[in-house]
């Protein structure tokens, strides 16, 4: 098995576990050829009318003991983690992902979810701009908290933060990674459960999405263990990028 050597790898036990591969080394080569081969790179290209290309691979290992999604609101009564926890949308744009899952995946082991409608939602796309980029700045400032837990929305685990934070305007107090926020009782809850897909591998084992425009989760495991491979898509040239097509739009309207 071409990926026997990363399955040898070290895996922790509280936080996700992917193992990226090198674009240069015979993993990449050959997930390249079969996308270009099956047509998967052309479709790819096609979704957002982008030439795309390879730009990232890894492999995921997920299962039961892991925490780093667990306990963020723990201490004011929260449980330990909701029932859609880690649901999100992907930083940055244009970002579309192949996930393959590389053994039998069910409900009980950490299949993908996804909420196939989500592109369509009326929720302002500036509005969601700004949870990715406001998330990807307070990450910049992680070193001057002193942070002990391993939990993935750091910040949110922090107090002082937690109250800064909630200061903030609620038209842009929020994050992409919203998943852990929703109770289980509450409307978005109950909409979530009507609405999304749970893929597993009766419904297929290599799928294909837009990480940034739909909403999504990789998987939580209740039981045994999960393998996937990982392969993410951008933009072939800058030009084609969609915040830089953006750009170059309102500098023609200025010139006006």
């Amino acid at each position: 098995m071409i990926f026997a050597d990363r399955v040898a790898l070290p895996v922790h036990i509280n936080s996700a576990n992917y193992f990226p591969t090198p674009l240069n080394d015979s993993c990449y080569s050959l997930v390249r050829s079969v996308v270009k081969k099956e047509g998967i790179l052309e479709a790819v290209s096609a979704m957002r009318a982008t030439n795309k290309e390879i730009a990232h691979i890894a492999l995921f290992y997920s299962r039961p003991q892991e925490t780093w999604y667990k306990s963020c609101y723990t201490d004011v009564g929260e449980p330990d983690a909701t029932e859609f926890a880690t649901m999100h949308y992907d930083h940055g744009s244009e970002v579309v992902k192949m996930l393959v899952y590389l053994n039998e995946v069910t409900e009980e082991n950490g299949p993908f979810t996804v909420l196939p409608a989500s592109k369509k939602l009326p929720e302002s796309i500036t509005q969601m701009t700004i949870y990715k980029y406001l998330h990807e700045e307070i990450d910049k400032v992680k070193n001057m908290f002193d942070i002990k837990s391993n939990y993935w929305r750091w910040f949110l685990k922090d107090m002082q933060f937690r109250k800064h934070f909630m200061a903030l305007p609620s038209p842009i107090r929020g994050t992409s990674q919203f998943g852990d926020d929703v109770l289980d009782d509450s409307p978005l809850a109950d909409y979530l459960r009507e609405n999304v897909l749970v893929v597993t591998s009766k419904i297929g084992n290599c799928f294909v999405f837009s990480g940034d425009r739909n909403i999504h989760r990789g998987g939580v495991v209740k039981k045994g263990e999960r393998w996937a491979l990982q392969v993410l898509f951008t933009p072939k040239s800058k030009k084609d990028h969609y915040v830089d097509r953006v750009k170059k739009n309102i500098k023609k309207l200025l010139r006006k």
